[in-house]
């Protein structure tokens, strides 16, 4: 499995860089496999972006970087920053484009963002555009209402999670969330790939500046913040995570995050209900 030859496919009359949109936004359910020497190239828009992987995971290209967004996390994109998205195997992602004029208060750096569930699903109301029999200020007040919780989103700490040009790594990054693979040793990650493990573990300290198992745990974390924020336990979770006792998993993530996993979970709660406050 491997990202690079499946680029996003888009809707028709998709045009995220007219100057005098509010807020756009589509689904982008299929991907289009292409040589990779004709995927689509690195390219910049006048609006933010804000890739929301739904299904799979979705990998983001930058001039120098490469960032991973599985499924339920969001990634923002500053106007004017180069960037080409390809979709994974059975990926699916929302693009929401943020107008010029509404971009005051968004993140001038790309950086992924934590959304609560009621942001997900005002974007993913506009994506479906089941709003096209609202009036035009109703429409904008929806609009304006997601741009606000966007800018308001707890934001992860920067490089965090990195996906890197390795296709060998990538290949790994793919399996990180698959609940057949928790279990697997650094050796089997190697024989997975074709490489020794010392070999494995140059390679990530090469492109991703960790070691094998800081960079496999924030793989792991990312896929935890989906869990918990869909109802999972802490227990749950961080068994998911391959930690043997909670404890252990609440600490570090409460060292990466800076609040503990019941904390994050309190607060999408008390985020969502002033959301749906907001919309009332």
């Amino acid at each position: 499995m491997h990202l690079t030859p499946y680029i996003t496919k888009w809707p028709t009359n998709f045009e995220p860089d007219d100057p005098d949109l509010c807020t756009l936004a589509a689904i982008i359910d299929e991907g289009l496999e292409v040589d990779a020497e004709k995927q689509t190239p690195l390219h910049t828009h006048p609006s933010g972006q804000l890739l929301l992987a739904t299904e799979g995971l979705v990998g983001l290209e930058l001039e120098n970087d490469y960032w991973s967004v599985p499924a339920h996390c969001a990634i923002w994109v500053p106007p004017g920053v180069l960037h080409t998205c390809v979709l994974g195997l059975s990926g699916k992602t929302v693009f929401f484009h943020v107008g010029p004029k509404y971009l005051e208060g968004f993140p001038n750096e790309v950086i992924r963002l934590m959304l609560n569930s009621m942001t997900v699903e005002l974007i993913l109301f506009a994506a479906r555009g089941v709003d096209k029999k609202r009036s035009d200020a109703a429409r904008f007040h929806l609009a304006m209402l997601t741009i606000e919780e966007l800018k308001a989103a707890r934001r992860m700490p920067p490089q965090f999670a990195p996906l890197t040009n390795s296709p060998a790594l990538r290949r790994i990054a793919v399996e990180f969330n698959n609940p057949n693979c928790i279990e697997w040793s650094m050796s089997d990650w190697a024989k997975f790939v074709g490489m020794s493990e010392r070999t494995l573990n140059r390679q990530v300290q090469r492109h991703a500046g960790l070691t094998f198992r800081e960079w496999r745990l924030q793989h792991l974390f990312l896929v935890s913040i989906v869990q918990l924020s869909q109802g999972q336990s802490v227990k749950e979770t961080a068994y998911a995570a391959g930690y043997c006792s909670p404890s252990a998993f609440i600490a570090a993530f409460k060292n990466i995050f800076g609040l503990t996993p019941a904390e994050y979970r309190r607060e999408l709660l008390n985020d969502a209900q002033l959301s749906s406050a907001k919309a009332q």
